[in-house]
C-alpha cells in the first residue's frame, strides 16, 4: 500500500511540474532569464590629435610668406653716374690723392667761406652781376691730400677735372688758383646771390674773372690729375 502511495505521489509531482511549465507566467520568466543580454562594452576610437610640424625653410618652388628683411648694400660712389651723385647730394673727390673724399653740403659749409662778385653772361645771354659764396677749390683739393709735391714745376702740369651733374666737364689748371701763380678765386658755390644754390646738385663751380658761365657747372665729381707723360 505504501509503495502505491509513493508511486502516486511521484506521478502527481511530475504532472504538476509539467502543468506549471506550460503556463505563460512560467514560460515568460524562463525566457526572460534566458534572454537577458550580457552588458556590452562600447569602445570608440577617438581621432588622433593634430600635431604641429616644425617650421622648415621653403623649398625653391615655394614662396615664403614672411621673407627675411635684408639690409641694402651701401652705395658705391665711384661707380655712380653724375645724376645719381646729385640725387644723393654728394660730391666725390678722387684722382691723384691719398685721401679720396665724399662731400656733402655740410662738409663745404664747415670749410672757410669765400665769396666774390662779378658780372657774367647768364644762359639767357644777358649780363648780370652775381655774388657767389662757397668753399675754395684749393681747400677742397688740399683736404684730399694730393700725392705729388707742391713745387711750381709740378703744379704747372696739374689740373682739376670737374664733372657736372649733366655729364659736362670743365678743366681748372692748378696755376689758375694756386697763390704761386695767378691765385684766382675758384670756389664750389653753395650760395648764389646769398640764396641756396637751386640745383641740380648743391654746389656749382664758380671761377673768378670768367666772363661767361661756361665753366659754372653744378658739381658731381672732382678729379685731380695731370698729363700721363
Amino acid at each position: 500500500m505504501r509503495r502505491h502511495l509513493w508511486a502516486f505521489g511521484v506521478v502527481v509531482g511530475v504532472v504538476v511540474v509539467f502543468v506549471l511549465s506550460q503556463t505563460p507566467q512560467f514560460r515568460s520568466g524562463a525566457s526572460a532569464s534566458a534572454a537577458e543580454p550580457t552588458p556590452a562594452v562600447s569602445v570608440t576610437t577617438l581621432p588622433a590629435l593634430a600635431t604641429t610640424a616644425p617650421q622648415t625653410s621653403a623649398s625653391p618652388g615655394q614662396v615664403n610668406p614672411f621673407p627675411t628683411a635684408t639690409q641694402a648694400p651701401p652705395p658705391v660712389y665711384s661707380t655712380m653716374s653724375p645724376q645719381d651723385m646729385a640725387a644723393h647730394s654728394i660730391i666725390q673727390v678722387s684722382g691723384e690723392v691719398d685721401k679720396p673724399l665724399t662731400l656733402a653740403l655740410k662738409d663745404l659749409e664747415h670749410m672757410k667761406p669765400t665769396s666774390f662778385t662779378q658780372r657774367v653772361v647768364d644762359p639767357d645771354g644777358k649780363r648780370r652781376v652775381h655774388t657767389f659764396t662757397g668753399a675754395s677749390l684749393s681747400d677742397v683739393v688740399t683736404a684730399a691730400h694730393p700725392r705729388f709735391p707742391s713745387d711750381i714745376a709740378t703744379l704747372a702740369r696739374k689740373y682739376v677735372l670737374v664733372t657736372g651733374v649733366s655729364g659736362a666737364t670743365a678743366i681748372v689748371a692748378f696755376p689758375e688758383f694756386e697763390p704761386q701763380f695767378n691765385g684766382k678765386v675758384v670756389i664750389l658755390a653753395y650760395l648764389v646771390d646769398f640764396k641756396n644754390f637751386a640745383g641740380p646738385g648743391f654746389a656749382m663751380l664758380a671761377v673768378q674773372e670768367d666772363a661767361t658761365t661756361a665753366r659754372f657747372l653744378p658739381v658731381a665729381r672732382i678729379t685731380v690729375a695731370g698729363p700721363s707723360i
